[in-house]
């Protein structure tokens, strides 16, 4: 169920009050809680703002409330602390223990595992003792024939490798002499290269400024109010206000408001509250608001 107005601005009041009882100015209060300061008014005012909808306006309120040391539920009805349940322990159940060898593999398959193992090694046993007995058969002519070629390998691998050295030992003593030609003679010394730049200079890149604009203008309205504003000379918003909605635009040379009850619009220029036009001003049709202020055009 939606707040009435009046309900809202009396809860803005009692924020509005404990600031002003603190000595807080809503600048500060902007500042730490990183709200607009059109929200920050329209809260503490009633008004009611347009493009926030009210599950933010209500973020809001509890955040300045919240700032200001304000009991939430008196600015904030249906506000009710969340109360956790008690951590449930989750007990895991106890691991199955793992089934007997015997529940796996059948017994009569057990048995004739067992018997093809038996005749694997048996076969391994009697190939080593075949090879065993082959090896003692050998004559005596054969073994030394076997030892000759082996000895004989070894002595041609030795005078390679005692060739390759004294072939490399020959080369380092007798180096070729090498005469510098007569352009290597005349040509001067390279210069000393420039040291790098350094790597962060390298990749040092400007970074965009962003433009600040000259004229930043909030409005507020009292009550129901066709407008048509133009931004540097753009139409920008061409529509009717209902009483309480705000607006805010930025431009770099001027903004022009023209309509039907202007003298109904509350002005903010660039953070400083200029108020309503006065009663010579009511019935005026158009506006012109700059960096240096607010212009009146009948």
């Amino acid at each position: 169920m939606a707040e009435s107005p009046s309900n809202k601005k009396r809860k803005g009041l009692i924020l509005k009050e404990t600031r002003e009882s603190k000595g807080i100015d809503l600048m500060s209060v902007h500042e730490v809680t990183k709200i607009p300061m059109d929200v920050l008014r329209a809260i503490e005012e009633g008004y009611q703002v347009r493009t926030l909808s009210p599950f933010y306006v209500k973020g809001f309120m509890k955040m300045y409330a919240q700032y200001l040391g304000v009991n939430i539920s008196d600015i904030i009805e249906d506000y009710h602390q969340e109360v956790l349940p008690p951590p449930v322990s989750e007990r895991k159940p106890d691991p199955k223990p793992a089934p007997p060898i015997k529940e796996i593999i059948p017994q009569d398959k057990q048995q004739r595992i067992f018997k093809v193992i038996g005749v694997v090694f048996i076969l391994f046993l009697v190939g080593r003792m075949v090879g065993c007995m082959i090896n003692k058969k050998k004559s005596p002519e054969q073994k030394k024939e076997s030892v000759k070629a082996e000895e004989k390998k070894n002595t041609d691998s030795k005078k390679a490798a005692d060739k390759k050295n004294t072939e490399k030992a020959s080369k380092e003593t007798k180096p070729e002499a090498v005469t510098p030609s007569k352009k290597e003679e005349a040509k001067p010394p390279a210069a000393p290269s420039q040291q790098p730049k350094s790597q962060a200079a390298a990749l040092k890149v400007k970074q965009p400024v962003k433009k600040v604009k000259a004229v930043n203008l909030t409005i507020r309205s009292k009550q129901k109010v066709w407008l048509q504003v133009k931004v540097d000379g753009n139409v920008v918003f061409q529509s009717t206000l209902q009483k309480g909605n705000t607006e805010t635009w930025q431009a770099d040379d001027v903004i022009e408001l023209s309509g039907r009850n202007i003298s109904n619009l509350e002005f903010e220029l660039n953070g400083k509250l200029l108020g309503r036009l006065g009663r010579a001003d009511r019935k005026a049709r158009r506006v012109e608001i700059s960096k240096d202020g607010l212009t009146v055009k009948q």
